[in-house]
């Protein structure tokens, strides 16, 4: 699926991204899909709006450069990163999922790692059912879209809701309400994992199941 900018991520495109590499590419992303009729009205002009995409293409150009360089060091995201630290290390070449939410935080300030081998990036969220993001321990809607993102994410799918909404036989789609109420309903409340390797299993389980009746 190609990435489209929207205004908004003009103004602030790195919040919440936490290595060099990362950021590099989230710009690179959006200088090849700049949205230049909306975001000109944004930006009040076409000058403010080139010379914003200006500061992009030297962020970019520095981060690369220090890249190559060797120079750039990762951006902490305490506490986070901390409580991330504190768990086992995953083993290598599995993937595991990690959910943090720091006691210092706001209860709805949480965040899910997807680790696998030495890379970390934050979990893909698919907004369906929850616009605010993702929440685990009990049984809403932002629990449901953590299910469906995990289950994407195992089973390589992309439920945009164009493609909920026309009915494509998504195998996420149609296991998430029960991933919610069996697993990420019962998920300890400041931070948890689980193994993509076991969400893989269980999923394979319910499809045969599901291919019986």
């Amino acid at each position: 699926m190609t990435y489209r900018s929207t205004p908004s991520d003009l103004w602030m495109p790195l919040f919440g991204i936490d290595t060099p590499e990362a950021r590099a590419e989230r710009l690179r992303r959006m200088l090849e899909n700049v949205p230049w009729k909306m975001a000109t009205e944004l930006y009040g002009s076409p000058l403010a709006l080139e010379l914003r995409v200006a500061q992009m293409r030297a962020e970019l150009a520095e981060i690369e450069t220090q890249i190559e360089r060797g120079e750039v060091e990762e951006r902490p995201e305490d506490p986070y990163l901390r409580l991330v630290a504190e768990m086992p290390v995953p083993a290598p070449g599995s993937k595991v999922y990690i959910g943090i939410r720091p006691e210092s935080y706001p209860k709805e300030d949480v965040r899910v790692y997807v680790f696998e081998g030495e890379s970390r990036k934050q979990l893909t969220h698919w907004p369906y059912h929850s616009t605010d993001g993702f929440e685990w321990r009990y049984g809403g809607s932002g629990p449901n879209d953590l299910a469906l993102a995990i289950l994407a994410d195992v089973l390589g799918e992309e439920p945009t809701r164009e493609a909920i909404e026309a009915g494509r036989p998504l195998r996420s789609w149609l296991l998430h309400w029960e991933l919610k109420d069996e697993i990420i309903a019962g998920l300890p409340h400041t931070s948890w994992r689980l193994d993509a390797s076991a969400i893989g299993q269980w999923a394979a389980k319910k499809l045969k199941k599901v291919q019986r009746q």
